[in-house]
C-alpha cells in the first residue's frame, strides 16, 4: 500500500533524516569527468565535481543551511548558442504567459513570440553582461566553483548572489 505524503514539508525531510545522515556520514562525492553529446545543435560538454569537505553532524542535521559550510562544487559547461536561446525562449514564452494570464490579457500568437523574444534576448544579454555565461566561439560556457560559502562564476567573485538566494 502507498503511504500518503505528509502535507507539511519538513516532515518528509525529518523522515528522511535518518538515511541521509547514514549516507553523507562518509564524506561522498559525485564526479562526471567528462560529459560529452553532440547534438544537431552542436556539443554539449562539462565537468562536474560535488563533495563534502567534512562529515554531517548532529548540528548541520539540525540547520541544514550549514551544509553551505562543507560542500564543495566545480562545474564547467558549455553548451550551443542555439540550444542556450532555445531554452532561454522557452522560459520567456512561459513567463510572458503567466503576466498575460495574471493581468487577465490574452496575446495574439504574434505578440507572445514579438514579448517573449524581446525578454529572451534580455535575459542573454543579462547572463553575459554579469559574466555568468561566457561566449566561446560557437558555444556559451560557464565555470562555477563553490566552496566554504565563496562562489565564483567565470572568475568572477559571485558570493553575494548567495546571501540574495538565500533571503
Amino acid at each position: 500500500l502507498m503511504q500518503e505524503q505528509p502535507q507539511d514539508p519538513s516532515l518528509l525531510f525529518a523522515g528522511m533524516m535518518p538515511h541521509l545522515q547514514g549516507l553523507f556520514s562518509q564524506k561522498p562525492e559525485l564526479a562526471i569527468r567528462q560529459l560529452q553529446v553532440e547534438t544537431p545543435m552542436g556539443t554539449v560538454s562539462g565537468k562536474l565535481h560535488m563533495a563534502l569537505t567534512d562529515v554531517l553532524n548532529d548540528a548541520v542535521m539540525q540547520d541544514p543551511t550549514m551544509l553551505m559550510d562543507i560542500v564543495k562544487i566545480d562545474l564547467d559547461a558549455s553548451l550551443p548558442k542555439p540550444m542556450l536561446m532555445g531554452l532561454l525562449s522557452t522560459s520567456a514564452s512561459n513567463t510572458v504567459m503567466q503576466i498575460a494570464k495574471a493581468q487577465g490579457q490574452e496575446l495574439s500568437a504574434e505578440e507572445l513570440a514579438e514579448q517573449s523574444s524581446a525578454l529572451m534576448q534580455q535575459q542573454l544579454q543579462g547572463l553575459l553582461a554579469q559574466q555568468l555565461m561566457v561566449e566561446q566561439g560557437d558555444n556559451y560556457a560557464t565555470s562555477i566553483h563553490y566552496n566554504q560559502q565563496k562562489l565564483m562564476i567565470n572568475d568572477q567573485d559571485a558570493t553575494p548572489m548567495i546571501s540574495a538566494l538565500l533571503q
